[in-house]
């Protein structure tokens, strides 16, 4: 296995690049930063969908502790949520 550094010079963070399918994962669910999207699943009765935009590293203004941006899709108008992630938050979407 490479070490991580070399895997932040492809444009990875942890198994997610640009482009990726993702949604929460239990550990995302469960943590209180994200109440908010929780509480919007619960409403829907369903799990929204996000699109990892960036995984940028250089960015020192949340540091490299949640480097992966999010656009979530399908959030009711007008809302707001937590678009920065820690690669143990989310997980790869499988769409049927």
């Amino acid at each position: 296995m490479k070490p991580f550094r070399d895997r932040e010079e492809k444009g990875k963070a942890g198994k997610f690049r640009v482009g990726d399918l993702v949604t929460l994962s239990a550990y995302g669910l469960s943590t209180e930063q994200n109440y908010s999207i929780r509480y919007e699943f619960e409403q829907a009765g369903k799990p929204f969908y996000g699109l990892v935009t960036d995984t940028d590293f250089k960015d020192q203004t949340f540091g490299r502790t949640y480097p992966i941006k999010v656009n979530w899709i399908g959030m009711p108008n007008g809302t707001r949520h937590c678009a920065n992630f820690y690669h143990r938050e989310l997980k790869i979407a499988r769409v049927k």
